[in-house]
């Protein structure tokens, strides 16, 4: 099982609204946080996908320190990247 899931927000067949629902109705899974990332995200929306249910946003073009930042919130880890 993963210990986060990063999800972009638009993906080609389910969007990741839809995909998290249905995340969060399978319960070896519902537990895990789920991490939006998107492009095309304002401040007011930012604030609606966290009320859609994700745990976190992260917008793109992804900052690696930020990310890492984020990611330390949801798991018990040191974080490095190159």
């Amino acid at each position: 099982m993963p210990d986060v899931i990063l999800m972009d927000i638009q993906m080609p067949n389910l969007d990741g609204i839809e995909a998290l629902k249905q995340i969060k109705t399978m319960d070896k899974i519902k537990h895990i946080p789920v991490i939006a990332v998107s492009a095309s995200i304002t401040e007011m929306t930012t604030q609606s996908i966290i009320q859609k249910g994700f745990d976190d946003f992260i917008p793109k073009p992804v900052d690696m320190d930020y990310l890492s930042t984020v990611i330390r919130k949801y798991l018990d880890a040191d974080i490095q990247y190159i």
